[in-house]
């Protein structure tokens, strides 16, 4: 009897495997959907979403901000009356392949405006335009109640040259994109990227990548200041102080000199292309990907719940040669044959180990993305009181503090920027004197006609700023703080991308010729850049990964489908 027990659970691990993926936000749903595609013989017997929040619900004004886990790219807000506001900097364009995928995908999800609250709160009183804001009343440029064409125009004749150089830039770098979209539907060997690092190499854009964004602009040639020549023509302004300052404050609260060339460039897309944004709110693609994934698998393999959501905060991870075993706190979750880590790890609050091949109650830190074992073994019973080993640096830091502040019946102070109300944009983005002289404020966008606004700045701010800004009656509706010691909206790039692999942990490494349970890490493509698009390039870089090392993926030797021939 103990024989036939023992044969099933052999046949039954080499064909049926579990994934585990740790957050329910892009990474993590998209990946769930990229594995049920590419399980068309029905290999995974068990896909469960780790994450103590409901997948694809937006937040409402009574949740305390201390229990919300979304990410700053797919937080949403509902206020009382149904508006939906989108807590972070997150919108889109047509250029983000896999996202507008997803959405083409599901006729439920819609794409509206780029201010995201709703289809019918606003009217012909709501303001347009946008502004860049020095403080004490001066504006670099401004386009409210100008036509878009010569919007366009103006931009145009105030950057000239450099405006051009970075389109030229911009460009580049969206084909290079293009490419990496073509290798992730290939089998081709080589199109399988260890590291985001690859990807950037075959693409051709490993060094923006790896420099600030303004060593990045010295190489193109364009001026820190204005050239002498351009002061005697009317209207001429810096692209490099006004514009690309203030788009990186806006999405990043980080300068020119803090991001690194290719979160620059690809902030400056924002400014070229017409943007739009989920209606309902970005967690509705979240939603839409899990519920894709159930559907995909139903279909493949004619059965219910093998993808799943678990509404448990992961603790632990503990590995041994053949499988993972998650923990919640003390309780166990269950053993799995692949883990996928899909939250930063620097905010997931987690410990990460291995049992001793000697002695299973003696626990190491697990060797995370190639570190080797040079620790004492410890024996503990308190999981909590266990730290991973040594990290990349790039990757332990925290993140930069984001606050987005959420206010209704609300009247923006149009003598504090020494304007007419009828001169107001409806965005309005700071350089870098502007954000010291506003209060740290980085931007600030008027969402509906009726006075709801979304602020972002470096610290909370005191009721004595919001009412400077927006008099009496104001409602402050919500305030997210993004920040603390596993917090923060975006990567600390400290002028410079970081190179991380994929893969956290494998069993795999520490027994020659033995494949055994796997660790990874689809948020490595942070480091490098983060924005929806490259949150669902790092998932389904990893879910090929994946469903190779599981058979679920075959090489496909077709010289069409290489990277020399796509390049």
């Amino acid at each position: 009897m103990k024989t036939l027990l023992f044969l099933t659970f052999l046949v039954t691990n080499a064909y049926s495997k579990r994934v585990a993926i740790i957050g329910g936000g892009v990474s993590g749903t998209f990946v769930a959907k990229y594995l049920s595609d590419f399980d068309t013989n029905c290999t995974l017997s068990t896909v469960e979403i780790f994450d103590p929040l409901p997948i694809g619900e937006p937040v409402s004004v009574s949740t305390k901000p201390d229990f919300d886990w979304q990410g700053s790219r797919v937080s949403s807000l509902k206020l009382k009356d149904g508006t939906i506001v989108e807590l972070g900097a997150s919108v889109a364009f047509n250029g983000f392949r896999l996202v507008k995928n997803m959405i083409d995908a599901d006729d439920s999800v819609e794409i509206g405006d780029a201010h995201n609250a709703g289809p019918t709160r606003t009217d012909d009183t709501t303001r347009d335009g946008i502004g860049i804001y020095n403080g004490n009343g001066v504006w670099s440029l401004l386009t409210s109640n100008t036509p878009s064409f010569l919007s366009a125009l103006l931009l145009s004749w105030r950057y000239n040259i450099d405006l051009w150089t970075m389109s030229r830039a911009s460009n580049i770098m969206q084909q290079g994109l293009e490419r990496i979209h073509g290798w992730l539907n290939s089998t081709y060997p080589t199109t399988f990227f260890d590291s985001p690092d690859a990807m950037w190499n075959a693409a051709e854009l490993l060094v923006p990548a790896h420099i600030s964004f303004d060593d990045f602009l010295d190489a193109l040639g364009l001026p820190r200041e204005l050239q002498w020549w351009r002061r005697f023509l009317p209207y001429q302004g810096s692209l490099r102080e006004e514009l690309l300052t203030a788009i990186n404050l806006c999405n990043y609260n980080q300068a020119n000199s803090q991001v690194n060339g290719l979160v620059g460039v690809g902030s400056f897309v924002s400014a070229k292309v017409k943007l739009w944004s989920i209606i309902g709110g970005n967690t509705k693609i979240v939603k839409s990907a899990f519920q894709q994934a159930q559907n995909t698998s139903r279909a493949h393999c004619g059965k219910s719940g093998v993808v799943r959501h678990v509404p448990k905060q992961v603790t632990s991870v503990i590995a041994d040669l053949e499988s993972m075993e998650l923990f919640s706190e003390t309780e166990s979750l269950g053993y799995y044959d692949v883990v996928v880590l899909a939250a930063p790890i620097q905010q997931s609050r987690m410990s990460f180990l291995i049992k001793s091949d000697k002695d299973s109650a003696v626990l190491h830190d697990m060797p995370l993305f190639g570190d080797s074992i040079s620790m004492e073994e410890k024996e503990t019973e308190d999981l909590q009181s266990l730290t991973p080993t040594k990290l990349p640096e790039s990757i332990s830091r925290p993140y930069t503090q984001v606050i987005t502040t959420v206010i209704s019946n609300a009247t923006l102070e149009a003598s504090h920027f020494l304007m007419q109300e009828h001169e107001l944009p409806r965005g309005i983005y700071m350089t870098e004197k502007g954000r010291e002289e506003e209060f740290g404020i980085t931007a600030i966008s008027q969402l509906t006609s009726d006075g709801v606004y979304k602020i972002f700045s470096g610290n909370v701010l005191e009721e004595r700023t919001l009412s400077t800004l927006f008099g009496n009656g104001y409602v402050v509706e919500y305030t997210k703080v993004w920040g603390g010691q596993y917090g923060g909206a975006t990567p600390d790039y400290r002028g410079e991308g970081a190179s991380i692999k994929y893969t956290m942990y494998d069993s795999s490494s520490q027994v020659e010729g033995f494949r055994g349970s796997v660790l990874y890490y689809p948020n490595a493509i942070e480091a490098s850049f983060a924005c929806m698009e490259l949150s669902a390039i790092g998932a389904k870089s990893v879910a090929r990964l994946a469903s190779r090392r599981l058979g679920m993926l075959v090489h496909q030797e077709n010289l069409s489908d290489s990277i020399g021939n796509e390049l």
